[in-house]
């Protein structure tokens, strides 16, 4: 990890390069991040008491403190890689608001992204070494909005390998360990950014979820998080698992900072198809949803069947039940289903992982720039550069008529009209043997 340490110290560096404006803006100490939320940040940056490159410079340090082995600790190693722009980004946000022009309550706030979202000028690794070379010449549609509403990508977080199991162990970052208990796991496969968030190195982050892989690491790590509705926020640059059953989402430390990131990332975008059924479920802002009768009256379907009666499964079952009874207490109305055995049987067998995952990778691999590094990725015929080889990605990756067998790697070779593979030619996006 001494690569990253060494960006670390040059990112710490930045803001001492920027001039005595960014001296001048620096708080009178240094802030607490530990147990800081979203909300509590954005008012302590409106107060004045801190600023975002003081915030920046604090959770980098955070960072270096406690992403690598320390003490008697392996360390929490939930980084991929540090935003080396983002001190200069906070820089530029800190200039902003003196001069009253604040964008809402991300204005300044850092936060941390999952490696399969595109970040422009940074590597999407998707949790794979074989992808370290890529380099996104613009950001994905939920980054691009964070942007425009004044947050910093801080830096991108280590996934279980594609996103494809629970644990977040990768060949391009290792085994991501739990905050709580560095020994144990925090789920996956969104686990680096539930455990950046745990361990305080940003107040908030994204994360994707096809089949609980932001559900999952929240339960392990202490957070929240929302599996939206699919078509409700883009995915337009998200490297995909299952297109179909796939979103990006936030996780936090609190339902209201879960509600302000979904206010900035949420609604129709022209490069998602799928978000067109967006158009008139986006309300004003999802805070307003945020009051002590907000279950009145509400029905709660409680799928008893997956609630376990062996030795280990007990604890768990008794923190649902907690709940439930929370909510209950709250006006919420629980309904117990009872035995679903068909249902639970369909759910079981509902993931379209296997029919899917293949296509839509080569498909977002085909638009993304950058070296491959598989021996079955080729320059194109022409010997023009990837990077110049494919159109602006400015539209969505979650449809092509390309054909999914005959861009499977590493057999495939590329010219400009035709794609060739053993034992089948592809023109046009069909296969004609």
């Amino acid at each position: 990890m001494l690569a990253r340490r060494r960006l670390l110290s040059v990112v710490l560096a930045v803001p001492l390069l920027l001039g005595t404006g960014a001296a001048e803006a620096a708080p009178p100490g240094p802030v607490q991040v530990v147990g800081l939320d979203v909300v509590g940040t954005a008012r302590l940056l409106a107060e004045g008491r801190t600023t975002s490159v003081a915030l920046v410079e604090r959770y980098l340090r955070r960072i270096d403190a406690y992403e690598d082995a320390y003490a008697d600790q392996p360390g929490v190693n939930a980084i991929i890689a540090v935003n080396p722009h983002a001190a200069r980004r906070a820089g530029e946000l800190d200039a902003e608001r003196r001069r009253g022009a604040v964008r809402g309550p991300l204005h300044g706030v850092p936060l941390v992204l999952k490696d399969n979202v595109d970040v422009r000028g940074m590597a999407t690794t998707g949790g794979s070494a074989a992808l370290r070379g890529s380099r996104l010449h613009d950001d994905a549609t939920q980054v691009r909005r964070l942007r425009e509403a004044g947050a910093i990508v801080l830096a991108k977080t280590n996934m279980h390998e594609f996103a494809m199991d629970v644990t977040t162990v990768s060949s391009a970052g290792g085994q991501t360990r739990n905050p709580y208990d560095q020994r144990r796991h925090p789920g996956g496969s969104s686990g680096g950014t539930g455990a950046g968030v745990a361990a305080a190195f940003a107040p908030a982050g994204l994360g994707t979820d096809t089949c609980g892989s932001l559900r999952i690491p929240a339960a392990h790590t202490n957070l929240v998080t929302l599996r939206a509705t699919t078509g409700l926020s883009s995915l337009d640059g998200v490297l995909p698992l299952a297109g179909s059953q796939d979103v990006l989402g936030p996780m936090a430390t609190s339902v209201r900072d879960v509600a302000v990131v979904l206010d900035a990332t949420a609604g129709p975008d022209p490069a998602d198809p799928a978000t067109a059924q967006a158009h008139g479920h986006v309300p004003p802002s999802y805070l307003r949803g945020l009051h002590p009768d907000a279950l009145r009256g509400a029905r709660l379907g409680v799928v008893t069947d997956y609630f376990g009666d062996a030795a280990a499964e007990r604890p768990t079952s008794a923190v649902v039940r907690t709940a439930i009874a929370d909510m209950t207490a709250a006006g919420a109305h629980a309904v117990e289903l009872g035995p679903l055995p068909r249902i639970t049987g369909e759910l079981a067998e509902s993931s379209r992982i296997k029919h899917e995952f293949e296509h839509h990778l080569n498909t977002y691999l085909a638009r993304t720039p950058g070296p491959r590094s598989s021996p079955g990725w080729n320059r194109p015929a022409t010997g023009r550069p990837w990077t110049t080889w494919w159109p602006p990605r400015r539209r969505s990756r979650r449809s092509s008529n390309a054909c999914g067998r005959c861009w499977t790697a590493p057999r495939c070779r590329t010219t400009r009209t035709t794609r060739r593979c053993a034992g089948a030619t592809c023109s046009g996006g069909s296969c004609t043997s």
